[in-house]
């Protein structure tokens, strides 16, 4: 199954300041992987992820969300034999959202690593999120056997939801600058 949503049309409610998606418990059916159309950045995959963690934060279910270079620098700074305890302790929360999947180096080290978390959630059977800018046929069809063991793992337990339409930061960033141009010509 694949859903493919564009902004416009997402089914948002507005609480306290804050969008709200999915169902606020961890009984999703399966986990998401947000993705774009094609390399389009700014159409919400990081938002969405943001607004479920702030769901389930609020029932006090731990949520951790990050990225991988913020992974990477914390494995880098850990001795060789404390990395697998770290890797375990992802688990002790209920949801791991990694967002930006695919913004690493593609070094065999980075690759590796990046296979390590996958792998540690996927067998933990605990749910995830991924985020990436990446497209479905990249997911489907990787190109080398690296990223095809990562690939394959979140594609076998996520959903794809492919996100399309325009950069929505582009809109604010032009709007921020003729604000800034009004007062500066006041």
């Amino acid at each position: 199954m694949n859903l493919k949503l564009r902004r416009e049309s997402v089914y948002w409610k507005k609480t306290n300041e804050r969008f709200f998606a999915f169902n606020d418990t961890l009984s999703f059916p399966t986990n998401p992987a947000l993705v774009s159309d094609a390399v389009n950045v700014g159409t919400g995959k990081t938002f969405l992820a943001g607004c479920i963690a702030n769901a389930l934060m609020e029932k006090n279910i731990p949520v951790l969300m990050t990225s991988f270079p913020k992974l990477l620098n914390a494995l880098g700074e850990i001795y060789s034999g404390e990395k697998n305890a770290y890797l375990k302790s992802l688990n002790r929360y209920q949801l791991l959202i990694i967002d930006d999947l695919g913004v690493e180096c593609d070094t065999p080290y980075v690759l590796e690593t990046v296979y390590l978390v996958i792998d540690e959630r996927y067998k933990s059977g605990k749910p995830f999120i991924i985020t990436t800018n990446l497209s479905l046929e990249e997911l489907q069809n990787p190109a080398d056997l690296e990223h095809g063991r990562i690939y394959d793992r979140i594609m076998e337990r996520c959903v794809p939801i492919v996100f399309s339409g325009k950069n929505y930061r582009t809109g604010r960033g032009r709007a921020n600058m003729e604000n800034a141009s009004g007062i500066l010509k006041a």
